[in-house]
């Protein structure tokens, strides 16, 4: 395994009591934009916050994103971010709702002129006391976006749903996955749209990570469940496509329910789909991986898939990005003190951006964001 050069910063660091949740788009001129959530210093809520980089300076778009604002104590636990072919930030995430007591319900909201405007309603798939599980937004060919999140009771269970935004409305785009009545739940979605137009979307169940594509008006799984060993844990899968229409797949697993006293690791894998079936790309990566949400990954200009991971045996965690070169993983920079999470993104012209909350001071923990020239 080789290394190649460090990661430089780009601006200021921002944020101060930030939960570990980052998202990177790019516009058309390749300026990065960052989602992140942080508390507003007001209430003990978290909250959205957007901020685009100008070229110099990094540039708050609005102030924190609330949806139930007669509400001052909902908080905000998932953030997704994408930027639409007119260079506008559509923004989803799951929100407490003020009606609902502990019930949560996900909104969409879109940066223009100026100000964020829902669109459409709350989205909820089930009613009562739900749970979210998870949020992720992808563009369709119609420069419209699609959202898949997860959410489910204590009675129904986990399910996915994804919808399309049709310019006035969101509908259902395929069925939902997961349940109870549909073999157990289902969390923590990755959403893709790949070169054809359809949605890939890869998400945790008990027995692995699944992987299925759309067609027609249902879901074709792409090949059996990905597990390394019977028995074990899997969480936090992460999806990428190539422009070549090639699926990647990227998650952490555990041999032991994570949030056990002592989960050992199997480490990260990465894998990629034939056509015909999944096969592994080079070995796990660090054995002492313990977070859900620790996986990203993304396809570079180059064709290399590349992934966000968070080693923390110990405190500070270090985040570290391995590309996989079509032979072997290079490590990208010398890991970066942190903490779990992140958010990794590239851009049309060659460079990586990470989004991560580092520094060594776990009470100042800032939100910095990287940039590597590949």
């Amino acid at each position: 395994m080789s290394r190649t050069e460090d990661w430089t910063r780009v601006g200021a660091s921002f944020g101060a009591a930030n939960q570990g949740l980052e998202e990177i788009a790019f516009t058309r001129a390749g300026l990065p934009v960052v989602a992140s959530l942080d508390y507003d210093g007001v209430t003990p809520s978290s909250r959205v916050y957007v901020r685009a980089w100008d070229g110099s300076a990094w540039n708050l778009l609005g102030g924190p994103l609330q949806a139930n604002t007669d509400f001052p104590y909902a908080h905000a636990v998932w953030v997704a971010l994408a930027v639409d072919a007119r260079d506008r930030p559509i923004v989803a995430f799951d929100e407490g709702d003020a009606n609902s007591g502990l019930a949560f319900h996900l909104h969409v909201f879109r940066w223009e002129s100026g100000v964020w405007s829902p669109l459409g309603g709350p989205l909820s798939q089930t009613t009562g006391l739900t749970f979210p599980g998870g949020v992720q937004l992808a563009m369709g060919q119609d420069g419209n976006p699609f959202v898949a999140w997860s959410e489910g009771t204590d009675n129904s269970g986990m399910m996915i749903a994804v919808q399309h935004w049709s310019g006035s409305s969101w509908v259902e785009a395929a069925p939902s996955l997961g349940g109870v009545a549909r073999g157990g739940d289902a969390v923590s979605p990755s959403l893709r749209v790949d070169t054809s137009g359809n949605l890939v979307l890869a998400y945790q169940q008990r027995g692995g990570i699944s992987v299925a594509r759309a067609s027609g008006s249902g879901w074709t799984p792409l090949g059996a469940p990905l597990i390394q060993s019977a028995g074990d844990f899997t969480y936090s899968p992460a999806l990428a496509l190539d422009s070549a229409g090639n699926i990647f797949v990227a998650f952490s697993e555990f041999d032991a329910p994570f949030g056990s006293r002592s989960p050992h690791t199997r480490g990260v894998l990465m894998f990629r789909w034939s056509g015909q079936s999944w096969a592994q790309l080079g070995d796990a990566r660090r054995g002492t991986v313990d977070s859900r949400d620790a996986v990203k990954l993304v396809v570079d200009s180059h064709q290399h898939p590349a992934l966000l991971w968070t080693e923390s045996l110990a405190s500070p965690y270090t985040v570290h990005v391995s590309r996989w070169d079509g032979s072997e993983f290079s490590e990208l920079g010398a890991g970066l003190e942190g903490l779990s999470g992140g958010a990794l993104a590239a851009d049309a012209s060659g460079s990586l951006y990470l989004a991560a909350e580092l520094g060594s001071d776990s009470s100042a923990r800032p939100v910095s964001v990287q940039r590597m020239s590949l």
